[in-house]
């Protein structure tokens, strides 16, 4: 990475040449992937259990997934 002051104020940020940044975006991608896959399997939700049936675990399964 590379420091770079910023042009406009008196801020730096880093640089990343674009090896750096698409494997940290793949990476991040892959991590949020498995995570949503946890979640749904440990709540039984959409995919993994019986569908979509009223009540209270599909009300929680689905408030899970949606704040995940």
């Amino acid at each position: 990475a590379k420091v770079v002051p910023d042009e406009y104020d008196e801020r730096t940020y880093c640089v990343y040449g674009s090896d750096a940044s698409t494997a940290y975006g793949l990476a991040a991608f892959g991590l949020l992937l498995i995570s949503q896959t946890v979640v749904n399997g440990v709540t039984k939700c959409f995919c993994f259990g019986k569908g979509l049936v009223a009540g209270s675990s599909t009300t929680c399964a689905i408030f899970f997934f949606v704040f995940s």
